[in-house]
């Protein structure tokens, strides 16, 4: 029988087509489909496991319950930051009554109240806010100062979130402070309110008189807080205390992001300001080596400027000034006056650079020390320890 003779390509071409072959299978399919599953990770869990633990120290259980409102109370108070940022004055997009003759001038006024009525009513959920936490900030302080001293062990990270309500307190005042357009727009809501004369009641009149108040005053929010403090025997060695562990932060390079970092400078200046008083001199504590001085002055030199909220700025020295025993002696870094421009880029990016290549060598250096073998390395922990820092520094 004569062989047939079969190209490769034919070959190919024939396998190909027995893709197309249907073949009936009576098996029964005895295994599930496998179906796909998700899992989501949170890590901002703000402690709802606190109660899991009751078989723990009661204080700790107390410490994290307290941790969770205080958290909840900081994430409203940048809410309200953002209502304050973006706040954009009406009034001048409202048209207003020409003369009092004017027929429909009873109409603007009600359209005005309409407009603005919502926009007001948040300023009055941020004074309330406000104040609730001024009081609640208080009580937290009076908890952890009992008859004047700190006699329980309170931890690093629960004084950097009585830090981080601190630099929320400075925001919304100085957000409140700027923010002329508020201003405007609660006064047109306020004559229209008084010409068609719908505040009745003595209760609305002394709200919307608190309310006036409270816009027009500049620092009212730090000033109050001050004042509740002032009232609290010892509050100023807890304030010490997070003036530490911020400097101690900043210092050692223990953030992540630069609004942590600046952070940190604006809690250290606004709580010198809520310690200095008639009672209270901040040199003194530098004397007893609560605080110290010298590197509070160093932070000041550093970084002059900081970003406050958005594209606003600040200067964190500004709250030293305003000490009731302010010394400019004290402050020998931070006192004088520049002549160039507070921030230099050309300067900063030759400390950045030298930064990057001392990490850089530090890279390299531990590289090495790999490769060689484990021979060469004396302690395997306090080597992990090296690289979890540099790793931590160069986030």
């Amino acid at each position: 029988m004569e062989q047939e003779n079969i190209t490769l390509e034919e070959a190919i071409s024939n396998v190909d087509i027995l893709n197309d072959l249907i073949i009936k299978s009576d098996a029964p399919l005895i295994e599930g489909a496998s179906l796909p599953m998700h899992c989501f990770t949170n890590f901002d869990t703000n402690f709802e496991d606190k109660n899991a633990y009751i078989t723990g120290y009661s204080k700790f259980i107390e410490e994290a319950t307290r941790h969770s409102e205080l958290k909840k109370l900081l994430s409203d108070g940048f809410k309200y930051a953002g209502i304050l940022y973006t706040w954009r004055c009406m009034t001048r997009s409202i048209p207003m009554p020409k003369s009092n003759d004017q027929e429909n001038r009873n109409d603007i006024n009600k359209k005005i109240i309409d407009v603005l009525g919502p926009e007001v009513e948040k300023l009055y959920n941020f004074l309330n806010f406000t104040k609730k936490s001024i009081s609640h900030f208080s009580e937290e302080v009076k908890r952890l100062c009992i008859n004047g001293h700190i006699k329980d062990f309170i931890s690093e990270d629960y004084l950097i979130l009585l830090g981080r309500l601190l630099d929320m307190f400075v925001v919304l005042d100085e957000l409140k402070n700027m923010k002329a357009s508020i201003k405007n727009d609660f006064s047109t809501f306020k004559r229209s309110i008084q010409f068609l004369q719908l505040m009745s009641t003595s209760d609305s009149l002394q709200q919307m008189q608190e309310l006036s108040m409270f816009l027009a005053m500049q620092n009212k929010i730090k000033e109050d807080l001050k004042l509740e403090l002032q009232g609290i025997s010892g509050y100023e060695e807890l304030l010490c205390d997070i003036i530490n562990v911020c400097v101690h932060h900043f210092e050692n390079q223990m953030y992540v992001t630069p609004d942590e970092k600046y952070m940190l400078v604006k809690v250290i200046a606004f709580s010198l300001f809520l310690i200095d008083s008639q009672d209270v001199i901040i040199y003194k504590l530098d004397s007893k080596k609560r605080i110290s001085i010298t590197s509070i002055d160093k932070i000041f030199k550093t970084l002059t400027v900081v970003p406050l909220f958005g594209d606003m700025q600040m200067e964190p020295f500004s709250f030293v000034k305003k000490c009731h025993n302010y010394d400019s002696s004290k402050w020998s870094l931070s006192n004088k006056e520049n002549s160039k421009c507070q921030v230099d880029i050309v300067d900063k990016a030759k400390v950045i650079r030298q930064r990057h290549d001392e990490y850089i060598a530090n890279i390299m250096k531990i590289k090495i020390d790999i490769n060689l073998g484990s021979e060469n390395i004396v302690n395997e922990d306090e080597k992990s320890k090296e690289i979890t820092n540099l790793v931590i520094s160069g986030l």
